[in-house]
């Protein structure tokens, strides 16, 4: 993967003069589309995905990571979290998704009911 990353850098000279700025302490700006998009054309297929995708690109490229290091939480949750559309669940109105990686929790014994009894006074 980091040969790939290393690859790309010298290949592309917009890239290799964002890792420089950012080298520097600089703010960089974003590639442009006629850059990135073949980029993330490169990296998808890199990763072992074909298909063609009309979601953000890090979202893409956090499923197509995920999937190539066999992690679900990237391949999935994560991934979602970061896309415009889905956001990240607090699990106030929807439940937070789990792989079971975690034990389970009984919602019972959470310390309220009600977002409302999780806010506290500074001043009592």
């Amino acid at each position: 993967m980091f040969d790939w990353m290393r690859d790309q850098i010298h290949r592309v000279a917009d890239i290799y003069i964002m890792v420089d700025t950012l080298r520097a302490g600089n703010e960089i700006k974003p590639l442009a589309d006629e850059v990135m998009e073949p980029l993330r054309h490169n990296f998808l297929s890199f990763m072992g995905s074909h298909r063609v995708s009309s979601e953000p690109t890090i979202p893409t490229m956090l499923r197509a990571l995920g999937s190539s290091f066999q992690d679900m939480d990237l391949s999935t949750h994560i991934a979602d979290w970061l896309s415009p559309s889905l956001g990240a669940p607090l699990g106030f109105n929807n439940d937070i998704p789990t792989l079971g990686i975690f034990p389970p929790v009984d919602p019972s014994s959470a310390p309220g009911a009600s977002a409302e009894s999780l806010i506290s006074d500074m001043h009592e």
